[in-house]
């Protein structure tokens, strides 16, 4: 059963009318925080820079117990964010696991479309990789940015790159169609998500790009001699359905998954100041503490 902090939290999300929210969708955005303030970084210190037109803060714990470092890539439709929530996630990680820690703040759709968006991802790992050895690297995100981290992935290959330690998507997103009628029956217990207010969202987002390409929608791609995977599923998440889709399919190849499968959880929940958030942090903590390196 989920802890009295995750049903407060449903309950709250529930009667703020979170669901009704991404209508019209661009007003999430008065949740924006682009630089942490120090009650959000837990003492990390923050150093920022751009790659073309995203943003990076690294985060830097006062210890530091692992040469890894964790690039992490923020959720929110595509449309908003790194929020609140983002920045107290990674910093408890960074400084439970005492590794330095990248929030990666992209740019945002409707102004910039997906083409633009994955070309920014893959020139943040490719300055990473100027400054970090790729078995150093794991790459983190929820949501959108677990979307963008497994399409960066499939990129790599064609482009002769090397893959990072580890793929970590949370409730990612796995299809950009939402076709899946399997979704319909989990909408009722999203606290969350909309699926015809993300179809306008991804509309947006898409441009010109088809919502069957692998480089939007990884549940396409070929997912043979990808890096280890450890993904966190809620069964209350309207993308769950797809995400155990991408599971099988990996399932079938010679990639290594792990599921970290939250009953009664909501979207993202690893993220979150919950009991179940705080062991689902934990489980990154220590995938980073046990990495050789």
């Amino acid at each position: 059963m989920d802890s009295l902090q995750t049903r407060l939290l449903k309950s709250l999300m529930h009667l703020l009318g979170e669901k009704r929210k991404w209508k019209p969708p661009r007003k999430k955005r008065w949740l924006d925080i682009h630089y942490p303030y120090w009650i959000l970084r837990k003492g990390c210190a923050v150093e920022q820079f751009k790659v073309q037109q995203t943003s990076i803060s690294i985060l830097t714990p006062k210890k530091i117990k692992t040469k890894k470092v964790l690039i992490y890539i923020h959720g929110g439709a595509f449309m908003y964010g790194p929020v609140g929530f983002h920045w107290q996630a990674i910093a408890d990680i960074a400084n439970k696991a005492g590794c330095v820690t990248w929030m990666v703040d992209y740019p945002k759709t409707p102004e910039h479309q997906a083409l633009e968006v994955t070309e920014n991802i893959l020139a943040t790992y490719q300055e990473a990789l100027k400054r970090y050895d790729a078995d150093r690297i794991l790459l983190g995100g929820d949501s959108a940015g677990g979307n963008l981290l497994l399409s960066l992935a499939l990129q790599l290959p064609a482009l002769k790159l090397p893959f990072p330690s580890r793929l970590i998507p949370i409730c990612p997103l796995m299809d950009m169609s939402l076709e899946n009628p399997a979704i319909l029956e989990v909408q009722p217990r999203e606290v969350l998500l909309n699926v015809k207010h993300l179809q306008v969202i991804h509309q947006w987002y898409l441009g010109q790009t088809n919502s069957k390409d692998p480089l939007v929608s990884p549940l396409f791609g070929n997912l043979s001699n990808l890096p280890p995977i450890n993904i966190f599923i809620a069964t209350d998440d309207i993308l769950m359905p797809d995400q155990r889709l991408f599971v099988e399919n990996v399932s079938r190849t010679n990639t290594t998954i792990t599921v970290h499968e939250g009953k009664d959880m909501i979207h993202a929940w690893p993220i979150f100041p919950t009991p179940e958030g705080k062991k689902a942090r934990q489980i990154i903590i220590n995938l980073i503490l046990q990495a050789k390196v």
